[in-house]
């Protein structure tokens, strides 16, 4: 039977085509050797419900190759996952269930009857199919992964990452995957019971990578939660600082090390004094950070307001969830965090509102993040009302489809030190991040030109013929 441009065509439109023959002359030995094509194919569209675990949009290009015995199938061939896919995969808790296993553990048969004495001594024939699989498996930059935790989603992750992995299967049945899937993006929100919602955003340039053993990756992620906090320093003037509290994840899946770590890269006065802090005492920095939220470094008071902080820690958790839940294509996230000021009039206490946004747009060709903040003081005579609606934007323009290469527009306000105090920057610039095992590789080539070389004496014999 041949098979010319037989396809299916997904939901957008698009088909994937069978090309080849399949050799039924012999039942018992089908042969086979065709290929399956396809471009944008729109592989899944399903929309939330509360039956599937499994729902999104996903879009591939393939291209594979199927030879041989239909019992002992070669493939070989490649998957591409593109940039608008996005997956969403819920867990679910099943409830217990009996099942009764005691059937045909005892079979009593009557000798007499013939026809039940043939059956029963029949052996049913095992048939082995064997497949020797081959499949490159390239994953775009901005796919989607998100799994939800909960059935809400306030329990959730969500990442955004790509790479290129090789999966085989050997006509035994062994599995190999190997390859690293780099996470560009990401956030992993969980709410703990005395600690409250937290929300940690994933760093660009974590990955998880596999070198055979698909179920004992190698991890490298590094996760991070902003945290503001009153810092009161030796001349006992107070100021607000956002700190990272992060949390560290290496080494292989079956022996897991996580470490915590502590940064405030808008504030060089304390980022140096974290610098010259042990790993033990950042990390013991951090847990004081995210549990109390307080900063004890040398020369500072630590000061707590956690009786106003947990009021407000609800109100945010509250709206976070309806943002969550009513804005699915966009990322809005709101702040609410009060703290001692000590200045020359006295000490008083502050209450910061604050906003980050963020949203991609020209299918993810543009990003862009606004942040912002309104500081109220208690005492109405103390100043009032300080906005600044917007104190942080960038806006990024990616070239091509590689989203570490891209331009970037940006005004950013923070503080640097006691002496200039808080400084706004502006500015535009081109990025590109690009990983190297050494140093020494960032000045070598690629060399590329023997290959297109050999190959164009190979076109013109052909187009000779």
């Amino acid at each position: 039977m041949d098979f010319y441009h037989f396809g299916l065509i997904a939901p957008n439109k698009q088909r994937l085509e069978l090309l080849g023959t399949v050799d039924f002359a012999s039942f018992s030995a089908i042969k086979m050797d065709a290929s399956v094509q396809a471009k944008n194919f729109q592989a899944m569209k399903v929309k939330e419900n509360t039956e599937t675990m499994v729902y999104g949009k996903v879009f591939v290009d393939l291209s594979a190759t199927l030879k041989g015995m239909l019992d002992n199938l070669k493939v070989r061939g490649n998957i591409n996952l593109l940039d608008n896919s996005e997956v969403y995969y819920t867990l679910k808790s099943s409830p217990l269930e009996l099942t009764d296993r005691s059937a045909d553990v005892v079979r009593f048969v009557s000798f007499s009857d013939t026809t039940q004495l043939a059956a029963a001594d029949e052996l049913q024939q095992i048939s082995s199919v064997n497949l020797d699989l081959l499949m490159s498996v390239n994953i775009a930059p901005l796919v989607g992964l998100n799994v939800l935790l909960s059935s809400n989603g306030q329990n959730r992750v969500a990442i955004n990452g790509g790479g290129n992995l090789t999966y085989t299967l050997n006509p035994v049945g062994e599995t190999r995957l190997v390859g690293r899937y780099v996470l560009t993006s990401g956030i992993v929100s969980y709410g703990l019971p005395v600690i409250g919602q937290k929300d940690f955003k994933i760093q660009d340039g974590s990955f998880v990578e596999w070198t055979g053993d698909l179920a004992n990756p190698t991890l490298n992620i590094t996760a991070a939660e902003t945290i503001s906090a009153s810092v009161t320093d030796d001349s006992q003037k107070s100021r607000l600082v956002t700190f990272n509290a992060m949390i560290k994840i290496s080494n292989t899946l079956e022996k897991l090390d996580i470490t915590f770590d502590l940064a405030a890269e808008g504030d060089i006065t304390i980022q140096n004094q974290l610098a010259a802090m042990t790993a033990e005492e950042r990390s013991k920095e951090a847990m004081n950070m995210m549990i109390y939220g307080t900063y004890s470094g040398p020369g500072t008071v630590a000061k707590s307001n956690a009786s106003d902080n947990a009021l407000n820690n609800f109100v945010e958790n509250e709206l976070n969830q309806w943002s969550r839940k009513h804005l699915k294509n966009m990322d809005l996230t709101f702040g609410i965090n009060t703290y001692n000021q000590v200045s020359e009039a006295g000490e008083s206490k502050k209450t910061d509102y604050s906003y980050q946004f963020s949203k991609r747009l020209f299918n993810n060709k543009v990003r862009v993040k606004v942040g912002g903040r309104i500081s109220t003081d208690n005492d109405p005579a103390a100043g009032g009302v300080e906005e600044n609606l917007v104190d942080d934007i960038a806006i990024e323009y990616v070239f091509g489809k590689n989203p570490n290469f891209f331009l970037k527009i940006f005004r950013h306000t923070g503080y640097e030190s006691v002496l200039e105090g808080e400084v706004t920057q502006t500015g535009i610039g081109v990025v590109l991040r690009k990983n190297f095992q050494k140093f020494m590789d960032i000045f070598r080539r690629k060399k590329k030109v023997q290959v297109e070389s050999k190959i164009e004496p190979i076109e013109n014999e052909k187009s000779g013929k």
